[in-house]
């Protein structure tokens, strides 16, 4: 895994914990062990004042926020900011009741005796690490990365997290230093006698990875070209406004980050599991998103990565968008 590092979170296993709770944990799909055993304990407490405030403002979507806010937190018990400096995208989010969130995770910690409960289950948490490192071992994604995006200033880390409410998918997050892939639980049906492990799709694992270690690597070098995106926006004003990808993300910037870095998943696919592999992921996300541009981001980052072109990232995204109109 080279640089990658794969570590479990307190605060993040907090906020998951706390929104397990809030929601009661999704009714269609498998729990991961230590989320069963969370739900469990944190019953007596989903009257708690610190769940009443998340409930007044927070909705699914606004996951990518909320974790980038709790990216910046130190913990356990009082969840302090370790530094002044904000990524924009989470700076522009609920400002003022940010402010409230350390003391409103630290009262939850201590009443709902969160402590107690981690350091009763260190093992299962030590097993949730462990799992993820098996489902990364000889990923290669750190290389890829630096190959697509250049130089990399981040410490990447890997995050399983077994108490999210919502299995499947993970979250991205970055901090002044850090770029953290939230792994939510592997979504499994209610009946399945399969384990909830990330090992036991590890190809899944990989690109999730991928995918969410990605979005700090992308903000950063998207962020000089402000033109970008409005000269995308022809390109992407062809998406049907009822697929499944415009509904998903109604915004245009997020529309551009998600097809590029699945773009780029497909490259990372076909340099690690072969072309077949590659392709059969990009026909499911096609499937799954309902527009066929995941397959000319890809084309368009396959002709960055031949070299044949551009020096770097930068200049590369200057042209991209007439790659795109081909």
């Amino acid at each position: 895994m080279a640089g990658i590092t794969v570590e479990v979170n307190e605060p993040v296993n907090v906020l998951s914990t706390m929104l397990l709770t809030l929601t009661g944990g999704p009714k269609d799909t498998k729990l991961h062990p230590i989320a069963v055993r969370a739900l469990e304990h944190t019953k007596p407490f989903a009257d708690h004042p610190s769940l009443a405030w998340l409930k007044e403002f927070f909705n699914p979507e606004d996951v990518l926020f909320l974790y980038g806010h709790v990216a910046q937190l130190s913990g356990p018990v009082s969840f302090v900011r370790r530094s002044s400096q904000l990524p924009e995208y989470v700076g522009e989010y609920e400002p003022a009741r940010m402010k409230e969130l350390p003391a409103k995770m630290a009262a939850f910690y201590e009443d709902a005796k969160l402590g107690t409960f981690q350091r009763a289950h260190v093992a299962e948490y030590t097993l949730a690490q462990a799992d993820v490192k098996d489902a990364l071992e000889g990923a290669r994604i750190e290389e890829f990365l630096e190959r697509l995006y250049g130089p990399i200033k981040f410490k990447m880390v890997v995050v399983p997290v077994p108490t999210h409410p919502w299995g499947g998918g993970g979250t991205g997050a970055m901090s002044a230093w850090e770029d953290f892939a939230f792994l939510h639980p592997p979504r499994l049906p209610l009946d399945s006698r399969d384990p909830v492990a990330w090992s036991f799709d590890p190809q899944r694992a990989q690109v999730l990875a991928q995918h969410e270690l990605s979005h700090a690597l992308h903000y950063e070098v998207s962020w000089t070209h402000k033109d970008l995106v409005p000269r995308l926006q022809p390109i992407l004003d062809g998406i049907p406004k009822d697929a499944p990808f415009a509904r998903a993300y109604p915004e245009a910037d997020l529309q551009f980050a998600e097809l590029f870095i699945r773009g780029s998943s497909v490259s990372y696919l076909r340099r690690t599991q072969g072309d077949e592999a590659a392709m059969r992921w990009m026909d499911e996300q096609i499937r799954q998103l309902g527009t066929p541009l995941v397959r000319d981001f890809f084309r368009a980052i396959e002709a960055y990565l031949g070299g044949w072109r551009w020096p770097d990232i930068d200049v590369f995204l200057g042209d991209l968008p007439a790659l795109i109109r081909g």
